[in-house]
């Protein structure tokens, strides 16, 4: 039994690797091949007039992309966010040739159609996996949805979580608030200086707290320090902060960054009012698992940061309060059963 997923954010891909692989017994295929575009099976992109995201994820590059040892058609990758884990891709012909599609999953709105299109040809489920605020959902294929989002579902769906390594051990799982250095602020949210209700005073408090020894990091896309690479380095440097700065006004369903903030632990400085009515409103609550910046000065920010971070007690209870508030409403178990009875599993 196979499942053809598209492929653009590398922790989402993962997530679905390890919904449909790890947990439903479903193996885990990608297109790959210039047809599926030409074909208007694959159109992520095609609102830019060109190709540049076909290019990107689409097309076979030498040196990335490596042919199986099963036969022509099929090629082998690997992302550096997960660099241990194989990504089986697959051409038009082949997948048309192979059978044993059981799903077809897009989790870009461009791609419904066209992916609706070749399940309704292999004789195969369409599914659409909604990961953000705002993606549009065509009703009107008839899709099964699997949504890490608060889009309103108004036909057949369920509310599952995007899994990650957040289990004991894992590269998210909780790590003892004795090993953070209390005066460490990482953020990696992408393009923070592009946010400027996140930059301007990212660097205010960074300013205000030097004198006390504490060390600010922006990471991501465009991040003053640096995108980190691979995925499980994130976690790492997760545990090892005080403090995750996470201001991010759009976007966001279910949101990796903020859900591996509270498996792994740590509380969060940022807009509360943001995530109101979003999957990860759970995990803000002021003074418990974050400091909220909402209706307060920087200045005050900074006095309340500097005052917890001075006081370990005060800070582990914080860590473990989030780490709690994590298991309270992800559970990968439930989500599968939920998952399961919609695919007819």
């Amino acid at each position: 039994m196979r499942v053809l997923i598209d492929r653009h954010q590398a922790d989402l891909f993962r997530a679905m690797q390890h919904l449909f692989e790890d947990r439903l017994d479903v193996e885990v295929w990608t297109p790959m091949g210039r047809e599926w575009w030409d074909d208007k099976i694959w159109q992520f992109g095609a609102c830019f007039g060109d190709d540049r995201l076909a290019q990107q994820y689409v097309i076979p590059h030498d040196g990335v992309h490596h042919e199986r040892a099963g036969g022509p058609g099929t090629w082998s990758t690997y992302d550096t966010a997960h660099p241990d884990v194989e990504i089986r891709c697959i051409s038009l012909e082949t997948a048309r040739d192979i059978g044993g599609w059981a799903f077809v999953v897009a989790t870009v709105q461009e791609n419904q159609a066209g992916f609706k299109r070749f399940a309704d040809e292999v004789g195969a489920k369409f599914v659409v996996q909604v990961g953000n605020t705002g993606q549009y959902i065509d009703w009107d294929l008839g899709p099964l949805v699997i949504s890490s989002s608060e889009m309103a579902i108004v036909g057949r769906g369920i509310v599952a979580h995007q899994e990650f390594d957040s289990a004991a051990g894992g590269a998210f799982g909780f790590k003892d608030p004795a090993l953070a250095n209390r005066r460490e602020v990482r953020n990696f949210v992408n393009l923070i200086d592009r946010i400027d209700q996140s930059w301007v005073p990212f660097l205010e408090a960074e300013k205000l707290l030097a004198s006390d020894g504490f060390k600010f990091y922006a990471h991501g896309h465009e991040g003053r320090d640096g995108v980190i690479q691979p995925t499980a380095k994130i976690g790492e440097l997760m545990g090892g902060a005080g403090w995750g700065w996470h201001v991010k006004p759009v976007g966001d369903g279910f949101g990796h960054v903020i859900h591996g903030w509270a498996a792994v632990g740590r509380p969060l400085i940022g807009r509360a009012s943001y995530y109101r009515g979003k999957m990860a409103e759970p995990l803000w609550e002021d003074l418990v698992t974050c400091v909220s910046t909402d209706d307060r000065s920087t200045v005050e920010v900074v006095g309340l940061v500097k005052e917890i971070s001075s006081d370990a007690g005060s800070h582990a209870a914080m860590c473990r309060a989030i780490r709690e508030r994590f298991d309270a409403t992800v559970d990968y178990g439930r989500d599968e059963a939920r998952v399961r009875e919609l695919l007819g599993l």
